[in-house]
């Protein structure tokens, strides 16, 4: 169900990217044409400013706006090919998540209705799971043999309905229909160990072959290289990247950048001390207004006033030294 439902939302995609033929260059053209009758006319003026708009304006006004919503409607936006470029980066979005998924990548000449789809039935229940989406008879043997080899010379074989029929109504090549098998849908009321196992020890032979292939092709690349040290010297094509992606999603390709969950490196001790800067004075390189301290301003401070000490010389008599009492001496001024 998440195969078929992504495969629509790219055909969807797909037919809109390819909208833009004849029809939408000519709504276009037409539109452009309108646009300049109209301001040669002054239909797009105000009132008070230039000349008199002409008395043809009112229906190129009406035909200029029918245009531009059909322009719209055809996904041109009336910004040149800016639908059609979103529509296909949907389209490359779609395909990638199709292909990561594992799921059939469809074309419009190939599905909903038309091509075929290939299952691939265990006789012992009648298990089967599909092995193409959409295909047509030429791949007919390849499916076969891919069938034939994830049970490993166990009984299987390839059956094929076309797109949109019900996949009990598949038949095998020789033309036998799968519910005229005795164990058709048998694995729908009761489970068999025996027939499980069976695809288990196919896919363990596949993986086993598999992993001789690819030790067999590291060895002729090993081999290759000593032989030319130098490599070859075409280089390694790198792939595209699409031209809708943002800035940082290049920036991440480029530089092999992968989301990946923090794990503390449990062998790793304590953090090694470099240098210890405790006890050392620090470099200042600011100016010193920055850190110079401000001027001290106890030294400006006025002291406080007092009273002058006056002496007054003249005729006066006073009595030196203190009284035998002990009593303050009295000062008398004439």
């Amino acid at each position: 169900a998440y195969c078929r439902q992504l495969q629509a939302d790219y055909l969807s995609a797909d037919r809109i990217a390819a909208r833009d033929g004849g029809d939408t260059s000519q709504l276009r053209r037409d539109l452009a044409q309108t646009q300049a009758q109209a301001r040669s006319l002054g239909c797009q003026r105000f009132l008070f400013f230039g000349r008199k708009p002409s008395k043809q304006c009112p229906a190129i006004m009406a035909k200029l706006n029918r245009l531009q919503r059909q322009v719209n409607q055809a996904g041109g936006f009336g910004w040149g090919n800016f639908g059609q470029r979103q529509a296909s980066y949907e389209r490359d979005r779609l395909r990638d998540t199709l292909l990561r998924n594992g799921c059939e990548v469809p074309s419009r000449s190939g599905w909903a209705g038309s091509g075929y789809r290939t299952l691939c039935v265990r006789t012992c229940d009648g298990y089967y799971f599909p092995v193409s989406f959409s295909t047509g008879r030429s791949r007919f043997k390849i499916d076969e043999s891919v069938c034939k080899a994830m049970y490993g010379g166990a009984e299987a074989g390839l059956f094929v309905h076309n797109n949109g029929s019900p996949s009990e109504q598949a038949v095998s090549l020789a033309g036998q229909p799968y519910l005229s098998l005795p164990s058709a849908l048998a694995y729908r009321s009761s489970f068999s160990g025996s027939c499980q196992a069976e695809l288990h020890a196919g896919l363990g032979a596949l993986a086993a072959a598999q992993e001789a292939a690819l030790a067999q092709a590291e060895a002729q690349q090993e081999a290759d290289r000593r032989a030319d040290p130098a490599g070859s010297l075409v280089p390694i094509p790198v792939a595209r990247v699409r031209s809708g992606e943002d800035p940082e999603t290049i920036a991440n390709l480029i530089g092999n950048f992968r989301v990946e969950p923090v794990v503390a490196d449990e062998e790793a001790g304590g953090i090694d001390t470099i240098a210890d800067a405790s006890g050392t004075a620090i470099r200042r390189l600011g100016p010193d207004y920055y850190y110079k301290p401000p001027v001290k301003l106890d030294g400006l401070k006025r002291e406080p006033w007092k009273a002058p000490d006056l002496s007054f010389v003249g005729t006066a008599h006073a009595s030196e030294g203190p009284t035998p009492g002990g009593e303050p001496v009295e000062t008398s001024v004439q």
